[in-house]
């Protein structure tokens, strides 16, 4: 392990750099944004709470799923997903993996199975409500996913192909299978515009250098991030390949060690703007910028095309910057220049007006030190413009003769607004004025050398100010940087720039941390009970790290009702819960929003009426069987406890059944089924599941049915003869026949047997009945999930 850990180490920004020295590091990519993956994944959360609404990305699910060709069935009604979250995995970079997540947020799922030649009979019902419930888990393969940018500026993930689904509702890997297949069908059939995710909207500008067109995401672990004892244990990137309008798509590594891990010590986001796209774009536009005499067409050639080599210079061919006039006092002198044009290069080949003018532009090269981190210019010419003179009143005119050696080195410099700029690391200017064609006037030779000091200080000032022009392209880095693909926040409030260095790619190191990230509030998420008349209840809310000047508010998720949210003390954060009797059906949604002068952070909060949940409320289980989890959630865990009333020796145990596959963690506790005992002759027994809240009184119970015996009565209903809505017909057969004169029985659940009627109690706390049938020594049982729904649906699902 030592030998392992030996090489490992977190790169400091120099050591980053070395690296990117070597070569050009994009790939082939225009450019490259890397996001530490855990930062990345919180301000995703903080934007789902701060966009969350009550407007579903699906519409409720009623439908059913087949967990084999021939059953069991699960059924859904009104099942009701929460909008998408979207999370990176801990993956590499050729198995990158991102996460969509959606809650169910309500519904009821019931299980129906069919023993061999019988009839088809409900086994599990559970309805669900924010205390406790499944998720799907959408899982994003991103070699398969790729980036889009829409017409209008629509930021997104394609999930027409790479999207894996999994409902974890069961430790039973066939039946999450089968409940994916459902789900991956269903998103299928979509309308396109919802099958895809949104992550912002840019605005576009077809005049815009850097107009991003498509992207990839992947995720990048450094060297020993799968290795506990390492300093790198854990950390991972979300890196997002761009590539502009215009430009084809880069390349891919291998795996991780194919591209080197660009997040130095002490950042949590890097930039990498391509050298060659950098160039190309940038610093050409610039040269072109610079040759603002339109009548003359500038060309900018490269010393190579090969993405993967570095350029190293620009020659540039045609090009001219017009140089406007000017007039300028200088004691009893007035000197008024006319309007000319400076050729970049040599203009022509006539031999009176050619001139050996040159402009060169030359870039940091592989192995290159700090010292030549620098855009270079070297500019050289000469040029005659008319230049009319007045000495004491009297006129003069002709032309004067300028050269002039240009050399200037720019550095890309992060601003005190948190952008990027070009500016002027060192300038050397020099102008040679010569008398040109009033060499032969001998009133003004006497003169001319202060006349020609006057013109070279003017001309510095004039060219210095004419490279504005040069470096104006520049500035589309910033609007690019405030314009995040992955992120809906503007960057300027969550990406601070600490350094930009340009060792052959411009590489720009920052943070994400002012803003969103700057601290969390906590309870991130949470759930709590609404108040009963006269109940006294407080929830305290905090941030990490502990701030300063805090102002709490609270506002309705939008959809819910705004005018019964609750309260929170503004300097405290000690929120108080909404009445029940204010609250439009099983529960609220409010979030909670802290703000100070470095940010602002968010929790969701769901506000229920219930105080405990337990799912499934009731299922057939078999002696001796596999686990079963249980999803189990009460408002105020620690005053919770629970116990099993078991026949057969059942346990239930802390802790959901483990998916060996994900390891995920399937439900909140598990039920182990117990044995047969010894001698025992009872046809069946119930375990009962209690949960018990001390401080609230609150009870949730959950039965598991448990057969001893294969049941020798069947039970029907007779649909025909029921009166509906409210009194089933019951018949039992044996052995196909049937049977009179059977005694009925209900086990669990409320309501009353009305000869052979069953009639629920429509307002009871149970939704659903264990009713058995004895005819001598001869057992059957029915469970009806009646009144949860209604008898047509029973009949439909057990046709």
């Amino acid at each position: 392990m030592k030998d392992k850990l030996r090489n490992i180490e977190i790169y400091s920004e120099d050591q980053v750099l070395e690296e990117l020295r070597k070569k050009p590091r994009t790939l082939g990519w225009d450019m490259i944004s890397v996001y530490n993956r855990e930062k990345t994944n919180l301000i995703l959360y903080q934007e789902y709470i701060s966009r969350y609404t009550k407007n579903l990305h699906l519409d409720p699910i009623n439908d059913s799923v087949a967990i084999d060709d021939n059953g069991p069935w699960e059924y859904m009604y009104d099942y009701i997903l929460d909008a998408p979250r979207l999370s990176f995995e801990n993956s590499s970079i050729n198995d990158s993996v991102a996460k969509l997540s959606m809650q169910v947020m309500g519904g009821i799922e019931i299980k129906v199975t069919q023993s061999e030649g019988g009839a088809k009979a409900i086994s599990s019902i559970s309805w669900i409500d924010a205390l406790g419930a499944p998720k799907v888990i959408a899982a994003l393969t991103l070699h398969r996913t790729p980036g889009n940018i829409g017409d209008e500026g629509l930021v997104y993930l394609s999930l027409n192909d790479g999207v894996d689904f999994e409902l974890l509702f069961s430790g039973a890997r066939q039946a999450r299978r089968r409940f994916g297949a459902f789900f991956k069908e269903l998103f299928d059939n979509l309308p396109p515009e919802k099958r895809r995710y949104v992550l912002n909207t840019i605005k576009l500008d077809n005049s815009q250098l850097l107009s991003p067109e498509s992207f990839e995401l992947r995720v990048h672990k450094p060297m020993g991030s799968n290795l506990r004892e390492s300093p790198r244990y854990g950390d991972g990137s979300v890196v997002q390949f761009i590539s502009m309008k215009g430009s084809s798509r880069g390349n891919m590594p291998a795996d991780d060690a194919g591209m080197p891990y660009l997040i130095p010590d002490g950042c949590s986001a890097t930039m990498l703007i391509g050298q060659h796209f950098l160039i190309k774009k940038i610093i050409a536009e610039g040269v072109k910028n610079f040759s603002n005499d339109k009548d003359v067409e500038v060309e900018v050639v490269f010393d190579t095309d090969n993405a993967e080599e570095a350029l190293r210079s620009a020659t540039i061919k045609g090009g001219s910057r017009t140089m406007e006039g000017w007039t300028q006092k200088l004691g009893a002198f007035e000197i008024v220049v006319s309007e000319s044009k400076w050729g970049l290069t040599k203009l022509d080949e006539n031999p009176e007006t050619s001139t050996t003018n040159e402009f060169k532009v030359s870039f940091p090269a592989p192995a290159a030190n700090v010292a030549a981190e620098v855009v270079s210019i070297e500019w050289t010419g000469s040029q005659q413009p008319e230049t009319a003179l007045t000495i004491s009143g009297k006129p003069f005119s002709g032309k004067i003769g300028v050269s002039w050696i240009v050399k200037r080195d720019f550095e890309f410099k992060p601003q005190s607004y948190g952008g990027l700029k070009l500016v002027e690391k060192s300038s050397r200017m020099q102008f040679k004025v010569s008398p040109g064609d009033y060499s032969r006037e001998w009133e003004v030779m006497p003169h001319f050398g202060t006349i020609a000091t006057a013109l070279e200080n003017s001309l510095s000032e004039k060219v210095g100010e004419a490279f504005g022009d040069f470096v104006a392209p520049s500035e589309e880095i910033e609007h690019f940087r405030l314009a995040s693909l992955l992120f809906r926040t503007d960057q300027s409030e969550i990406l601070e720039t600490t350094s930009a260095r340009l060792p052959m790619d411009l590489a720009v190191f920052g943070n994400i941390v002012p803003k969103k990230a700057a601290f969390d509030v906590m309870p991130i998420e949470h759930t709590l009970r609404a108040l009963d008349d006269g109940e006294a209840r407080t929830l305290q809310f905090r941030t990490v790290p502990e701030m300063q000047d805090v102002k709490w508010s609270v506002r309705a998720v939008p959809g819910f009702n705004d005018a019964y949210v609750g309260t929170i003390d503004e300097h405290t954060g000690m929120y108080i819960p909404a009445r029940m009797i204010e609250i439009d059906g099983l529960q609220t949604r409010v979030i909670v929003t802290a703000q100070t002068a470095e940010g602002t952070s968010s929790a969701l909060l769901n506000v229920v009426k219930r105080d405990i949940s337990v799912n499934p409320r009731v299922t057939t289980v078999s002696l001796g069987g596999s686990p079963y989890p249980v999803w189990a959630n009460a408002l105020d865990k620690k005053n919770v406890t629970f116990s099993l009333e078991s026949y057969t020796g059942g346990r239930i145990e802390a802790g959901g059944v483990r998916d060996e596959l994900s390891g995920e963690v399937i439900g909140t506790h598990k039920y182990l089924p117990g044995g047969r005992p010894d001698g025992d002759r009872s046809k069946y027994s119930i375990d009962t599941l209690t949960f018990v809240n001390s401080e609230t009184g609150g009870i949730g119970e959950a039965y598991f049915f448990v057969p001893h015996v294969r049941f020798s009565v069947e039970v029907k209903v007779d649909y025909e003869a029921s009166q509906l809505p409210h009194r089933v017909k019951l018949k039992a057969f044996i052995e196909g026949e049937e049977s009179e004169g059977v005694d009925w029985i209900i086990e669990k659940g409320e309501g009353i047997i009305d000869g052979d009627f069953y009639v629920p109690k429509l307002d009871g706390e149970d939704k659903f009945a264990i009713i058995i049938a004895k005819d001598g020594s001869s057992t059957g049982v029915i469970i009806l999930p009646i009144p949860l729904i209604d008898l047509e649906n029973v009949r439909l699902m057990l046709i």
